[in-house]
């Protein structure tokens, strides 16, 4: 089948790769991508071992000829078990996602009968957990500076994204969301919007190859800065998402149900 997005053409064949759905999503769908930015593919498939999956994964992203970071691809036992758990992932895709490909209706089965996201705690504390494995490749220098800091921004776009359903909003857009958690009231965000701003750019130009992360002068201090500041972000969010959800809290996201 041919997918064409901003005028250019991508081929693949559902059927040589047991594809059940393919769908699109991210700042593409929402219009604030730029020429750094990924066009975002989640691809279901038949079960299979985790092997398995990873070669699918490359040899789709071959005939589409994109990097395989564009392509996140599951196995049907994993959407269903993320539907069960109401996945914040999930919701995204079925409140933003574009399905372009489905073969029997099982992902749109899926969407329908999504739980609601009632886990922010525990994706704050997993993110957390992250980040201390993020600290200990830091410090043993087993990761390179580039896969650190793109792991560093996701996190900390990801808990801002998190914390601001605490104030009944759901809103993916990266820039947005540092404006909605700096209007809760009693929350401070360790960071500068533009400071936040300048990290997500150097994380997109990392990933599309336009900027050598060893070019950067004091890019070792840099990320050392900024696992410091996820810290404390990741840290105060918990504690205020507790706080506020303990107040009778009411999910953004049940108004889509």
């Amino acid at each position: 089948m041919e997918i064409t997005l901003n005028d250019k053409i991508y081929n693949v064949t559902p059927e040589d790769y047991s594809i059940e759905s393919i769908i699109v999503f991210g700042s593409f769908i929402r219009g604030d991508n730029n020429i750094h930015s990924d066009i975002d593919f989640l691809i279901v498939i038949d079960n299979c071992s985790y092997n398995e999956k990873l070669i699918t994964k490359l040899n789709i992203a071959e005939e589409m000829q994109i990097p395989p970071s564009w392509i996140s691809i599951y196995t049907t036992d994993e959407i269903y078990d993320l539907c069960l758990y109401g996945d914040s992932f999930l919701w995204s895709i079925k409140l933003e996602g574009l399905i372009l490909y489905s073969r029997s209706g099982f992902f749109e089965y899926c969407l329908y009968n999504l739980r609601l996201y009632t886990n922010m705690t525990n994706d704050i504390a997993s993110n957390y957990k992250k980040l201390r494995n993020i600290s200990y490749d830091f410090n043993t220098k087993t990761v390179s500076n580039a896969t650190l800091i793109k792991r560093v921004g996701y996190i900390i776009r990801n808990t801002l994204t998190i914390l601001a359903y605490t104030a009944g909003v759901i809103n993916y857009n990266k820039y947005e969301v540092y404006d909605i958690c700096k209007s809760i009231p009693g929350f401070y965000i360790p960071f500068s919007k533009e400071s936040y701003i300048k990290l997500l750019d150097i994380k997109s130009y990392i990933k599309d190859n336009s900027l050598d992360a060893d070019s950067i002068p004091n890019f070792h201090q840099y990320i050392k800065l900024w696992i410091k500041k996820a810290f404390l972000l990741v840290r105060s969010s918990y504690y205020k998402i507790i706080a506020l959800t303990s107040r009778g809290f009411s999910s953004p996201f049940i108004d889509y149900l």
